[in-house]
C-alpha cells in the first residue's frame, strides 16, 4: 500500500521496496531509515510530481498542495496592498474624528467613528501578523528550494562519479575474472583507460603480441595482415581470429567514423570482453 503524509517541511512517501525506483525518479528524495520512508522537500513542484506518479495508487489524498514561492509572493503583495488601503482608511477616519472632536457638535457620530477606528486598527494588526507569517513561510520555502537544489547537484555529481569510475571498474574486473585471473591480461587491463581510446590501445597491444608470436619486425604488416599470417600458420583458432577482428573493427570505427561517437561507451566493454576471451588463446 502506498501512502503520502506530511510534516511541517517535508512530504513523506511510504512505498513497497519493489517500487523504490519510482520514488528515486523524483528529484530531491532522501531515504529515511528510521521512518522507513522517502522524504522530499515540501514544495508545490515536488507535490505535483508525487501526485502525477502515485496519485492513481493512493487510497486518498488528504494533503493540500503547498503554495509555490510565486503564490506566497503574490499573496504577500495582496496583503501589503490591503495594508496600504487600511492605513489610508484609518488616516481618513482619524482626520474626520479630529474634526468632529474639535466641533463636538455630534457626539454620536464621533463615537461611531472611534469605534470604526478601533475596528480598522484591529484589522491592521491582523494584516501585519499575516504579512509577517507569510514572509516567514516564503523564507522557509526559499530555504527548502535551496536545499533541494543542493541535493540535486550532489546526486548529479554522485551519478557522474559512478558513471566515470564504478561501472568501468566493474567491467574491467569482470573481464579479468573471465580469463581465470590471468596476470598478464590483468596487468594489461590496469594500463588501459576507460574511454574511447581503449579500443585503439587494445588493438595496438594485440598487434604487438602477434609480432612477437610470428617473430616479425616487418612494419608494413598491420593487424589484418598479422591475423592472416597467424591463421595460415595455424597459430590461432578460428574463434580467436574472430575475436581479434572484433577488436580491429571497433578500433577502425572509433578512429575513422566520428558519426558513431555517441556509441563509443558501448564499444569499450565490447572490446574489453572480446580481449578477455582472446588473450588466453595467445601462445606464450
Amino acid at each position: 500500500m502506498i501512502k503520502l503524509e506530511e510534516t511541517t517541511t517535508e512530504l513523506l512517501l511510504f512505498i513497497p521496496f519493489n517500487q523504490k525506483e519510482r520514488a528515486k525518479a523524483i528529484d530531491g528524495r532522501r531515504w529515511d531509515p528510521k521512518r522507513k520512508c522517502w522524504t522530499y522537500p515540501k514544495t508545490a513542484r515536488i507535490y505535483d510530481a508525487l501526485i502525477a506518479e502515485f496519485g492513481d495508487d493512493l487510497l486518498s489524498i488528504d494533503i493540500r498542495r503547498p503554495p509555490s514561492v510565486a503564490d506566497r509572493v503574490s499573496q504577500t503583495e495582496n496583503i501589503q496592498q490591503e495594508n496600504k488601503l487600511l492605513k489610508k482608511d484609518m488616516a481618513a477616519i482619524q482626520d474626520r474624528s479630529e474634526q468632529l472632536f474639535k466641533t463636538r457638535s455630534d457626539n454620536t457620530r464621533l463615537n461611531e467613528l472611534e469605534s470604526a477606528l478601533m475596528v480598522k486598527d484591529r484589522e491592521l494588526m491582523k494584516t501585519r501578523h499575516q504579512l509577517a507569517t507569510l514572509q516567514q513561510e516564503i523564507q522557509a520555502a526559499r530555504s527548502s528550494l535551496s536545499e533541494a537544489q543542493t541535493e540535486i547537484q550532489r546526486l548529479q555529481q554522485v551519478t557522474l562519479q559512478e558513471k566515470s569510475t564504478n561501472k568501468p571498474d566493474q567491467f574491467k574486473q569482470t573481464a579479468i575474472d573471465a580469463t581465470g585471473g590471468n596476470s598478464k591480461f590483468a596487468e594489461l587491463v590496469s594500463r588501459l583507460s576507460n574511454d574511447r581510446t581503449l579500443p585503439i590501445d587494445l588493438a595496438n597491444e594485440l598487434e604487438g603480441e602477434l609480432r612477437k608470436i610470428l617473430n616479425t619486425t616487418d612494419t608494413t604488416l598491420h593487424l589484418w595482415d598479422l591475423l592472416m599470417e597467424a591463421k595460415d600458420a595455424d597459430i590461432l583458432s578460428q574463434e580467436a581470429i574472430d575475436l581479434a577482428h572484433i577488436i580491429r573493427k571497433q578500433r577502425n570505427i572509433v578512429v575513422h567514423n566520428s558519426s558513431y561517437g555517441e556509441t563509443n561507451l558501448a564499444r569499450v566493454p565490447l572490446c574489453l570482453f572480446a580481449a578477455s576471451l582472446l588473450w588466453p588463446e595467445l601462445p606464450g
